[in-house]
């Protein structure tokens, strides 16, 4: 999926047992993302067929009526450069804070269709490093 302005997490007035308000997501799939899944199996179709290891079959119904997702939340807390647009820098540091990191795919400013975990591991990896070397 692409960032977009309009997928957020937020609070809601509603609170739970302990009196803090319980959270909601808004999440919309649009037709860029659509089409970039389509332009990616097609992709692979091609390649498929072009070495003669294979064929992809599209499901139409199934791409374009009945998206489904699966459980790696990513982009709750945007890497960037600037504050007004992300929440951590390239460093996973909170912006603002001196001492405050954030490691895991919620730094993803988008995510692609394959698991994240190396991805997530690299950064954990890289972000130890640059803890341990920090005076």
């Amino acid at each position: 999926m692409s960032p977009a302005a309009s997928n957020r997490v937020f609070l809601t007035e509603e609170r739970n047992r302990s009196g803090l308000y319980r959270p909601s997501v808004k999440c919309v799939v649009d037709a860029e993302d659509r089409l970039s899944v389509d332009r990616t199996l097609r992709r692979l179709g091609h390649s498929l067929i072009e070495t003669g290891k294979g064929r992809v079959r599209i499901d139409n119904g199934r791409l374009y009526r009945s998206v489904t997702g699966g459980g790696h939340l990513m982009g709750t807390t945007r890497m960037g450069a600037t504050p007004s647009g992300s929440v951590v820098d390239r460093d996973c540091r909170v912006h603002g804070y001196t001492n405050l990191f954030v490691a895991g795919s919620s730094v993803f400013p988008s995510g692609g269709y394959a698991n994240p975990t190396l991805t997530i591991v690299a950064l954990a990896l890289r972000l130890a490093d640059a803890i341990a070397s920090e005076p």
